[in-house]
């Protein structure tokens, strides 16, 4: 029914879009936990990635209009 096409719409965009809690790091900040490097480092990969991805589809759309 609608609910479960919903649901797949949902959770397709959940995982075609960005994982913005992966930058959330006011927990361990506010409370002074230790903040793990690596975690830190596959954060930055991540967004490396998807500002790849943005750039690649931003190129291909700018390069088929005429100015």
């Amino acid at each position: 029914g609608t609910t479960s096409l919903l649901s797949w719409i949902l959770k397709a965009a959940s995982r075609l879009l960005p994982n913005f809690d992966r930058f959330n790091l006011g927990f361990q900040l506010t409370y002074a936990m230790p903040v793990d490097p690596v975690s830190v480092g596959w954060t930055f990969a991540y967004c490396a990635l998807w500002m790849g991805i943005f750039m690649l589809v931003g190129t291909l759309l700018l390069n088929r209009r005429e100015f």
